[in-house]
């Protein structure tokens, strides 16, 4: 089967139960929508095998900690002990099985929770090269044109995508656009019903990043329920396209790193259309000439990085490998292929008068190669 949408095995905390997660932003930090916007309900997003542990993977546990230490686990009907640990803006938490294991059971005075345990699906990426991303309502000309693009220049042939909770189309609606290119041999929609988590905009002028738990947890579960065994996962947003300025797709380059990690900046295209009409990556091609390079990304191989290092958005933690930024890459940013979800004027676009940029000639010349 080439294409796939998973199901995940989800513990929420229960209506009547008295417990909530309590925020990690100081009531005065909050902006309006953030109480609605915090997930204070999930505990576990998905529980499956890794290796010989049965993974419980989740949001960060903070003051429900405690809570669920003192609960009693049972692996199909024996009684266990769960490592349950915090991480930054998630959680690494497990259960040293020692073999396959199908049920979870979870008891307090407060609740219980039987849960199936879903097997590692990471056979399916098994060698490939994969792209991945945490998507919601993206244009699936959009998306189309991201496979497209990665697939031609860089050869991926494994998409990953967690859709989080999109209206404009369904899973199945999703994964039938994946499947149109004929060079992707793998694919997994993942249905991602949870909350993405606050922003880091606050009241005053100050951003915290401290709540979106969704991006942090998605690399965690990827990375081992279905990337274990794949040559690379490329890391990036449906607004963003890989570029290279060498004789290396990112693949190949990082099958040759120290480290099984390769970083690399990005530059901001600006939401200024040569055409009118939808638009597509392909109609933006000015850079602004006072903008700052956009945060860095990542390319990696699972199975070469330590257990011990957490893959965030912008980077790595603990920092104890080297992993240089490698200038041969660079990423396209566009502003213009956006829902504005998170800035409401991010694609809105501008009057090239008004905006003193570059022609980026080169990606120009990209686009025709490409037959756009």
């Amino acid at each position: 089967m080439r294409g796939h949408i998973a199901t995940l095995s989800s513990v929420i905390l229960p209506d009547g139960c008295g417990l909530l997660r309590t925020p990690p932003r100081a009531k005065g930090d909050m902006y309006i929508e953030y109480e609605n916007q915090f997930d204070n309900t999930t505990v576990f997003y998905d529980v499956f095998m890794y290796k010989k542990w049965v993974f419980l993977s989740g949001p960060p546990l903070r003051n429900l900690l405690d809570t669920f230490t003192n609960a009693t686990f049972f692996l199909d009907g024996k009684r266990c002990r769960a490592i349950l640990k915090d991480i930054d803006r998630t959680q690494r938490s497990y259960i040293i099985s020692g073999q396959n294991c199908h049920r979870l059971e979870i008891v307090s005075d407060r609740f219980q929770f039987d849960i199936e345990i879903h097997f590692n699906n990471s056979d399916i990426f098994c060698g490939k090269n994969v792209l991945m991303t945490l998507s919601r309502d993206n244009d699936l000309q959009w998306i189309r044109d991201w496979i497209d693009y990665h697939v031609k220049v860089h050869k991926v042939n494994g998409i990953l995508i967690y859709d989080n909770s999109s209206t404009k189309y369904d899973c199945d609606e999703l994964l039938e656009n994946i499947m149109l290119n004929r060079c992707i041999e793998s694919a997994v929609v993942v249905p991602w019903p949870y909350k993405y988590g606050p922003v880091g905009k606050t009241n005053v002028r100050k951003y915290i990043w401290d709540s979106d738990y969704s991006q942090y947890s998605v690399n965690e579960h990827a990375r081992r329920r279905f990337l274990a065994s794949c040559r690379g996962v490329l890391r990036v947003d449906i607004d963003e396209l890989v570029g290279f300025e060498n004789e290396y797709d990112v693949f190949s380059y990082l099958a040759g790193t120290p480290n099984g990690v390769v970083f690399f900046h990005g530059r901001w295209m600006e939401p200024i259309p040569r055409t009118e009409g939808s638009p597509r990556h392909k109609d933006f091609c000015k850079i602004n000439k006072k903008n700052g390079l956009s945060p860095v990304k990542w390319a990696m191989t699972p199975s070469r990085v330590p257990e011990s290092i957490q893959m965030l958005v912008h980077g790595i933690s603990p920092a104890i490998i080297e992993c240089p930024e490698e200038p041969g890459f660079c990423y396209r940013h566009f502003r213009g292929i956006n829902t504005n979800w998170k800035d409401p004027l991010r694609s809105i676009a501008h009057n090239e008068a008004d905006v003193d940029c570059f022609e980026d000639t080169e990606w120009k010349n990209i686009v025709c190669r490409l037959g756009w």
